[in-house]
């Protein structure tokens, strides 16, 4: 059987099981946040102030349309068609979410103060963070795109992003001028402004047009190398190789492609 086939054909189960965990992640997300002092105690928009939050449900959702999608898109046609418009949406805001979260807030001294003050934060923040980012990859290298449609990822990943920040700033002006990350509090209005564009102008084109380029690679790596009559070698020619009188002759006899 080809590697891609096998790809394919586990693929249902492998969004059966992400699924689970992502109904396990909203909930987590609902029931448990980090408290600030400053916070309000009915802050307008409740937890679905934070993207951390939004992102989730929206992979939440994707997941869904997937898993009907394998089991009645042959019958329905129309979930196919909703998966992959909110494929492009799901991959660039799980590695924004993902990738921002790691890359500037979990290493920030802040953040690590914080850390030893709440318990099981870095648990719960990783349980988060982590595996939007890690399903966002996935998708990205092992779903292949029927519809190339980079400006339309783009423009929707846009609107869903000016979204957001409308969404911050009424919830801002509803809590008193409470932000829910701690950074934008102290930002300028001009700050805030010049924060979104670098959003708007550079990050989300950037990370759309990667996953556009990118997406399908991994299914299609697999395909060249069968193409080539390159297969994973089994378990018996693996001991060949690494127990074998002579390794170097049975190497260059079960990967003989490499040379």
């Amino acid at each position: 059987m080809g590697m891609d086939h096998a790809v394919h054909k586990v693929q249902p189960t492998l969004y059966m099981l992400v699924l689970f965990l992502f109904i396990g992640i909203t909930s987590t997300q609902m029931l448990w946040s980090p408290d600030r002092a400053d916070r309000p105690a009915n802050n307008f928009g409740g937890n679905f102030v934070f993207l951390t939050v939004q992102t989730n449900f929206i992979i939440l959702l994707y997941l869904c349309l997937c898993v009907v999608d394998y089991m009645f898109g042959k019958q329905v046609r129309v979930f196919a068609g909703m998966v992959e418009r909110l494929s492009g949406l799901v991959c660039a805001l799980g590695i924004l979410m993902g990738g921002m979260y790691y890359a500037v807030v979990h290493f920030d001294p802040m953040t690590r103060d914080r850390a030893a003050q709440v318990e099981d934060f870095d648990f719960y923040m990783h349980f988060l963070h982590g595996p939007p980012l890690v399903f966002a990859v996935y998708e990205v290298l092992f779903r292949e795109k029927a519809e190339r449609r980079p400006v339309a990822d783009i423009l929707t990943t846009e609107g869903y992003m000016v979204f957001f920040a409308s969404w911050s700033l009424l919830c801002a002006k509803s809590n008193d001028g409470w932000w829910p990350y701690r950074f934008q509090q102290s930002m300028k209005i001009w700050e805030h402004i010049a924060f979104n564009l670098v959003f708007a102008v550079f990050l989300i084109p950037l990370v759309s047009l990667g996953v556009w380029y990118v997406q399908g690679r991994g299914v299609q790596v697999i395909r060249k190398r069968r193409s080539l009559g390159v297969s994973s070698p089994s378990q018996t020619q693996l001991r060949k190789v690494y127990f074998g009188e002579d390794p170097v002759e049975s190497y260059l006899e079960v990967f003989p492609h490499r040379f």
